[in-house]
């Protein structure tokens, strides 16, 4: 009887020893993208984190707001944040397939399109981030 205690004292410790991993706390980030004082409508906007490279994105909608939680939230730490305008269908010729480019968007300024130009950069904790952009020219 004792050894079958030992046993159950044991096999216990172990489901609560792997039943209670501690996962790493996790922010998420929402808010609105202005040009000019006026929502942008028509773009993503994308959240890429420095240390690891990993990015999260979401479509903005008609005011212009977003919001990720990407699986559950993002890691905390240093984000760098692109405006992707939508990608849209041009002719290349009679003889060429269309291709794929990114629309002209006046209110998207070229310099936050690109992860070699954007200049938007913020600081992600854990819990809910709050992170309004102003485009400028």
């Amino acid at each position: 009887m004792m050894l079958n205690w030992k046993l159950f004292s044991i096999a216990l410790a172990a489901v609560v020893i792997c039943g209670c991993s501690k996962s790493e706390p996790l922010g998420t980030v929402k808010g609105v993208v202005t040009f000019k004082g006026q929502p942008v409508t028509e773009a993503t906007v994308s959240f890429r984190n420095k240390a690891t490279g990993d990015s999260a994105s979401d479509v903005l909608d008609e005011e212009g707001k977003y919001e990720i939680r990407a699986a559950g939230g993002m890691d905390p730490g240093d984000y760098q944040v692109i405006i992707l305008p939508p990608e849209v269908e041009v002719s290349l010729g009679p003889n060429s397939p269309p291709a794929m480019k990114p629309k002209d968007m006046p209110n998207v300024p070229k310099k936050y399109q690109s992860a070699q130009t954007s200049t938007l950069l913020t600081v992600l904790r854990v819990g809910t981030n709050e992170v309004n952009l102003e485009l400028s020219e």
